[in-house]
Parts: C-alpha cells; structure tokens; sequence
C-alpha cells in the first residue's frame, strides 16, 4: 500500500511543503497508521489502547473538515500558515517543557520562549485557547464533508471496515 501511495505521489511531482495538499497527505497518513494501530491493539485485546487511538482520527477528521469549509475563503492560505504555525508552537511547548523539567538549561528555556512569542506574532487567526481553527463553527454541513474526505482514502485500509 505504501508502495502505491508513494507512486502516486511521485507521479503527481508532489514535493515537500507548507501547502494544503501536504496537510491532507500528512493528515490521511496518519489516519493510516493510527487505523492500522487501532486493529492490532483491538485484535490482540486492549481495545481502550484503540479506543484512545480513534480521537487521533476524530482529530484529523475535524481539521480537514474545518478546511474544507473554508477553502473558497480569501483568507484560506492564511489558515493553511496557521496550521504550521501550531505544529510550530506546539513544538516550542514540547522543547520548554524539556528544558524546564528535563535538562534543566535556563538559557535554552529563555531562548524557546522568545521564539514562541515571535511564533505567536506570526498567526493570522488569534484565539484565547490552543486551537487555531476553534474561532467559527466546523460542523456546518460536517456530514456531508466526512464522505467526501475519507471513503476516497478508506479503500487503502480494508480492514477498517472490520470495526465498524
């Protein structure tokens, strides 16, 4: 399967990059995975270790949602920045965290803080909470979006079906 997909790719020239074609590859790939995730652990007996997997997917599904929603907006590219931009501070998070608990190193907290400020400056949409696309309602025609986002993809991972 990853065979296929990477042909795909490669016959389309699809290169590396902050685009919205980048999010719906990096997003189904790692539905795929966590799908795949989910049937061994369901399949071996820890179905709360799947079960905990499929937020992951329920994730992926509202921010692709949330894309499609928006995509004849004039502001659409502004959104796309705003999604690398929370892989970016996110990161930046991670990285404190580490420097404060971890490896104890002032310095590098110091220097990880001002970049999440200079991060922070970066972003279009500015909401109070973590999540960028939390600003308008997503579940405008949601049902009528899902099909059209993942039954062309599901084909790759038959034995989902199993878990319905």
């Amino acid at each position: 399967m990853e065979n296929e997909i990477e042909a795909a790719i490669t016959q389309q020239q699809i290169q590396t990059g902050h685009d919205y074609t980048n999010i719906i590859l990096r997003t189904a790939g790692k539905s795929i995975v966590s799908m795949r995730e989910i049937i061994h652990l369901s399949a071996f007996g820890y179905p709360d270790g799947a079960l905990s997997l499929t937020r992951n997917i329920y994730e992926h599904v509202i921010i692709l949602a949330f894309f499609e929603n928006h995509k004849s907006d004039n502001d659409f590219g502004n959104y796309v920045d705003d999604y690398y931009v929370d892989y970016d501070i996110q990161r930046n998070k991670a990285l404190q965290y580490e420097s404060k608990n971890c490896t104890q190193d002032a310095e590098a907290l110091t220097a990880l803080k001002n970049e999440l400020d200079q991060l922070k400056q970066t972003a279009h949409h500015r909401v109070a909470g973590d999540y960028w696309w939390s600003g308008s309602s997503i579940y405008i025609n949601h049902y009528d979006i899902f099909p059209r986002i993942f039954f062309p993809v599901l084909h790759l991972a038959p034995p989902f079906f199993l878990l319905l």
